[in-house]
């Protein structure tokens, strides 16, 4: 390879330094609008394609388990996209992984979400049963979410399943 032939001459910028900086900023920005977008995505929750009962329980089973300290498992429940609230001495039906039903008087948060889009949405009601400290058991509803249309209730019931 001859060397003797290669153009040694400083490299000439076709913008100015100025105009390089604006790109290097309109870059920056757009990547950063990407990496929130993904971000965002990332941290949309886990269960939002669960669209049964049964895989609701599967997805319960591994992050929420009876013997959990309260507090933990309510941070995994508002962490993947539920509203929770605390009941004392509130009466309430527990629909078990067995489809065992408990009706009674509980200490328990009710943790809800609504999964997909206008009109219709799936709404999932988890209830954690709890001593005050540590879960002690764990019930789950489900139903379908229809839109208002005769000026009722915002939050009805979950219907069906």
């Amino acid at each position: 390879m001859n060397l003797s032939v290669l153009n040694t001459a400083p490299l000439q910028m076709p913008f100015s330094a100025e105009t390089v900086k604006r790109i290097r900023h309109l870059c920056t920005l757009v990547a950063c609008i990407f990496a929130v977008s993904i971000g965002l995505a990332g941290c949309s929750h886990e269960g939002k394609d669960v669209l049964t009962r049964e895989q609701m329980w599967e997805w319960i089973g591994h992050h929420v388990q009876v013997g959990m300290p309260l507090e933990a498992a309510s941070a995994v429940m508002v962490k993947d996209g539920f509203e929770c609230k605390a009941f004392l001495k509130a009466p309430a039906k527990v629909i078990d992984i067995n489809k065992k039903v408990s009706a009674g008087t509980f200490d328990f948060l009710k943790c809800v979400r609504e999964d997909g889009s206008p009109p219709i949405k799936r709404r999932w009601e988890i209830l954690l049963v709890h001593d005050g400290s540590k879960v002690k058991a764990i019930g789950v509803r489900a139903g379908d979410v229809y839109p208002d249309t005769k000026g009722g209730s915002e939050n009805p019931e979950p219907q069906g399943k």
